[in-house]
């Protein structure tokens, strides 16, 4: 189900855990979403993971990245 969920949107947002909670499946479902050519969008915690840097947006923290994605969202209905 989390596969179809990810093949049906539009981008993936990863919100990077800290170091002190890991999260080996946030990062598989980036890989994942990266290898369907999402559009996908990195922020916050410790962002030195591989799978972060392949993020096509990558930004320092949560706030910015939804208004990123709001920007985003309000220059496709502009068009």
């Amino acid at each position: 189900e989390m596969c179809a969920q990810i093949k049906a949107a539009e981008l993936f947002w990863l919100l990077v855990p800290s170091p002190e909670n890991p999260s080996q499946g946030a990062y598989w479902e980036h890989a994942f979403a990266w290898s369907e050519r999402k559009l996908t969008i990195a922020s916050g915690g410790d962002q030195r993971f591989v799978f972060v840097s392949l993020s096509q947006i990558l930004v320092e923290t949560d706030e910015c990245a939804f208004e990123t994605i709001k920007h985003i969202y309000k220059r496709r209905a502009a068009l």
